[in-house]
């Protein structure tokens, strides 16, 4: 959440080595476009193609990196990052990027296992806000 919303200087207290800085600034060039469309307005139709590129980039970033373990990982973070607007369309984002050619297929198959089909069908989704953000204490 660090790289999306503004919580402080997270490329001074994410790296821990050369690897990770790289990391760091890629992931936060992913997720660049994150704090103009937060926190997404209800949306009554297709979410605007802008919007839904951004989301799918995100999601083939984190899901290529083994960043999500599962559905309710993945629903847990979006849900931070874009607002409780964009609940509805998680489950398609998700599984379309777990089924990105570019995944191992032992990567794709663990994360199309971590989706429960009544998560991906569901026809209602909390429309509250998420009021937990956690943070990193730097230990």
């Amino acid at each position: 959440m660090d790289f999306a919303l503004p919580r402080g200087d997270y490329m001074a207290r994410w790296p821990t080595s050369f690897f990770d800085l790289h990391t760091n600034h890629t992931r936060a060039k992913v997720y660049s476009g994150i704090p103009r469309v937060r926190p997404l307005p209800k949306v009554s139709g297709p979410l605007p193609l802008g919007v839904k590129a951004l989301l799918d980039r995100c999601a083939a970033y984190d899901l290529q990196h083994a960043e999500m373990q599962d559905f309710v990982a993945f629903e847990f973070l979006y849900a931070r990052l874009f607002g409780a607007a964009v609940r509805p369309f998680l489950p398609a984002a998700y599984m379309a990027a777990a089924s990105s050619a570019r995944l191992p297929l032992t990567t794709q198959r663990a994360a199309m296992g971590g989706i429960a089909m009544h998560e991906q069908i569901a026809d209602t989704f909390d429309p509250e806000e998420p009021s937990f953000f956690p943070e990193w204490d730097g230990d």
